[in-house]
């Protein structure tokens, strides 16, 4: 009787289309042990995730943009962290109306001066957009992305500076701060971290999340 229940519960929650295999995610075979057949029959494989510090002398700077349906208000935003995993700033900043793109190098672009004018030269750079990881690397780009690309040239030369790819369970601080500030619409250097900010740095460190590729 209580399986019929549980069932009857779940078949209530239920609507054409309503349910896909990434909903359940791990649990694909009590899906179809309940009735429930999906096109694709890939089961997800988790990734465990977690943000990695610094060695020690190397500072992190995870950084991301956003853009309101990638041609809309769009925000920029990073945190940078020593080796203990201590947010040491962070910053949003509001970028007008552009792409996802251009919101991703603005915050790398900002978060490597805020780095410089601190005295941070050793800077190891985090991101989970691959597409503009490969843009930085080669240099190439479109026209709109030049000027961007020039200054973090220009830093390069200064700083000793590493950049790799991190999957966005991984970059939840960056991610809140640039999607904050497309409701904002200001800027903003922050010295020290509060609330579900300071909350999400230590999920960050302490915990790891799952990300669930098929």
């Amino acid at each position: 009787m209580q399986h019929d229940l549980h069932v009857l519960y779940l078949w209530t929650l239920y609507k054409p289309n309503g349910f896909k295999a990434v909903h359940w995610r791990g649990d694909l075979l009590v899906a179809k042990r309940i009735g429930f057949t999906f096109h694709s029959t890939a089961e997800a494989n988790p990734i465990l995730c977690h943000w990695l510090p610094p060695p020690h002398g190397i500072w992190k700077l995870n950084c991301d943009g956003a853009s309101k349906s990638n041609l809309g208000p769009s925000g920029a935003g990073g945190l940078i962290r020593d080796s203990r995993g201590r947010m040491l700033l962070a910053f949003y900043d509001f970028v007008s109306e552009h792409t996802n793109t251009f919101a991703e190098l603005y915050a790398v672009n900002r978060g490597l001066h805020l780095a410089w004018q601190n005295g941070y030269r050793n800077i190891w750079v985090e991101l989970d957009a691959s597409a503009v990881l490969w843009i930085i690397l080669t240099e190439r780009g479109d026209w709109r992305f030049q000027s961007l690309l020039t200054s973090i040239r220009r830093l390069k030369r200064k700083m000793n500076i590493h950049f790799t790819y991190v999957y966005r369970e991984a970059n939840q601080p960056a991610d809140f701060l640039a999607n904050c500030v497309c409701n904002l619409l200001e800027d903003a250097i922050i010295p020290q971290a509060h609330g579900l900010l300071a909350s999400l740095i230590k999920f960050d460190i302490l915990f790891p999340s799952f990300r669930f590729c098929s």
